[in-house]
């Protein structure tokens, strides 16, 4: 079981546009360094069945009545590979909550990235990051968030998935500029003969 470390005013903040990483004024509860991520561009994930919508606020519902389902899980859609993912869930309430991230493939059994029940302040960010298998890419990410202690706590979750940043692209040589083999560049054709002037001799003159 990995241990969560206290890391003072840095948050991840998942933009489809710019750094994963961005300042702010709340603690933040990390698994593993979140150095990881900092070199990388993060775009958000929609939630499953909610097509544009990023993230989800949610009491966390109580269980063991027939006629309430407990709504302890959301799923988020992969859409394409990255290298890997990240989970946030944000309370908004304090407690002890139970939370749990899987990676889901089709048709196999989802990996469990982490399990543990965490200590969370209101307004505190979980942040746990997990890698794909090497030769499959995950359709879902899974978040699950609950316990009986903090039933009707709220809080809102959301997913990421991140990759290294494309290089950009190398600028294009000037015609003008010097070759790579340090040969000078080839001399302009001469101009042409201008109209009603006699052309050059030819030959030996006699």
């Amino acid at each position: 079981m990995k241990r969560v470390a206290s890391v003072a005013l840095i948050g991840i903040i998942a933009s489809a546009s710019g750094s994963a990483i961005a300042d702010t004024t709340v603690p933040v509860r990390v698994i593993e360094t979140p150095q990881q991520a900092v070199d990388q561009v993060c775009a958000p994930l929609s939630v499953v069945g909610i097509p544009g919508q990023t993230s989800v606020r949610k009491s966390v519902s109580q269980v063991g009545l027939p006629w309430l389902r407990a709504n302890w899980n959301t799923d988020f859609a992969v859409d394409n590979r990255a290298d890997r993912y990240l989970a946030t869930v944000r309370a908004k309430s304090a407690g002890d909550y139970k939370v749990a991230v899987y990676l889901k493939y089709p048709n196999q059994p989802p990996d469990k990235v982490f399990e543990q029940e965490v200590p969370l302040e209101s307004n505190d960010l979980l942040v746990v990051t997990g890698t794909p298998r090497r030769d499959q890419t995950p359709n879902q990410v899974n978040i699950f968030v609950g316990g009986l202690a903090v039933a009707g706590n709220e809080y809102i979750a959301s997913a990421s998935a991140c990759g290294a940043p494309s290089a950009p692209p190398e600028p294009e040589s000037s015609p003008s500029e010097t070759p790579p083999n340090g040969a000078p560049p080839e001399a302009a054709p001469p101009a042409s003969v201008p109209p009603g002037s006699n052309p050059p001799p030819s030959g030996n003159p006699r």
